[in-house]
């Protein structure tokens, strides 16, 4: 039966891009920790996305690097933005697990069944981000059909 296989779980190998396993995320195992800037901000922010629709088990939370992410006007590099989503996505594939025999999952990830294939990004900038701000990105499924699958994704 696919997904039956409990030793076989992608999605939890991957949880600490999670937000729920940081202070101020709900049911969160950690104790608060009084130096993270952003617990009170987490805590609303999953609270919103979760009201929205937005699927917990697939978000990631990732900060921006001062090195990496910003480019010389000090602000995130458009190309960054992808890189958030794709680290989304790749959890949005590993929760096909659910679904899927550990074959048909590994077929899927190394590209010899059918594989899911982004079509199309549509990116709305509301505000400029910048070190040392940290996004949660979060996604939605909109509508499938037998040959798409229409997905939403949000950072904050």
């Amino acid at each position: 039966m696919p997904g039956s296989d409990k030793t076989f779980a992608p999605l939890k190998a991957t949880d600490y891009f999670s937000p729920y396993h940081r202070s101020g995320a709900p049911k969160c195992s950690q104790l608060p920790d009084q130096d993270d800037p952003y617990a009170k901000l987490r805590a609303k922010a999953l609270t919103v996305l979760e009201a929205q629709g937005f699927e917990a088990k697939t978000m990631v939370e990732r900060g921006v690097t001062w090195a990496e992410d910003q480019d010389p006007f000090g602000h995130v590099a458009h190309s960054q933005y992808l890189h958030f989503f794709g680290i989304c996505w790749q959890r949005v594939m590993e929760s096909y697990d659910e679904f899927l025999s550990k074959q048909e999952y590994e077929d899927m990830i190394k590209g010899k069944s059918v594989i899911p294939v982004v079509h199309k990004y549509e990116i709305l900038l509301k505000r400029q981000v910048r070190y040392p701000d940290s996004l949660i990105v979060a996604n939605r499924e909109e509508k499938f059909t037998p040959n798409h699958n229409i997905a939403e994704y949000f950072d904050k």
